[in-house]
């Protein structure tokens, strides 16, 4: 699997009414990822609007992972937070799409390795929680 991004994502804080911080597009937001090398490739866009919370980092973990909102994470939590809410892949898949975002705009591989564990250890909670809004719509 590959990413393509052609543009870091345009956004503004975001102040949510329970007081979390967030970020929201100001633009819409593109990428490709390309599935078994080139032989399936997909184009997704995020609309201008969209708000979501940085990456869902616990405080504990910011001295080796990074805080939410660190700029070489931003992308790849945008992108996996917008794939965990529409559900239009799968969980594993985002994760994986998350580590491989996050590689390519310079994390280091064990940082990276440490944010995908946490993810797959911990992300059915957020998973679970969008499935369940799908269920009401």
């Amino acid at each position: 699997m590959n990413i393509d991004i052609a543009r870091l994502p345009v956004y503004s804080p975001y102040w949510m009414p329970e007081g979390l911080t967030h970020g929201k597009l100001c633009e819409d937001f593109s990428f490709v990822v390309h599935y078994h090398g080139d032989l399936v490739a997909r184009d997704y866009e995020i609309k201008k609007g969209f708000v979501w919370d940085g990456n869902s980092i616990p405080r504990i973990a910011w001295s080796f992972t990074g805080t939410p909102w660190a700029m070489d994470l931003l992308t790849a939590g945008l992108i996996h937070d917008w794939l965990y809410k529409t559900g239009i892949v799968s969980r594993k898949v985002a994760d994986e799409i998350h580590y491989k975002v996050c590689r390519k705009h310079g994390v280091g591989w064990y940082r990276a390795q440490k944010m995908h564990k946490a993810l797959r250890v911990a992300g059915w909670r957020a998973w679970n929680k969008h499935r369940k809004n799908d269920e009401k719509d």
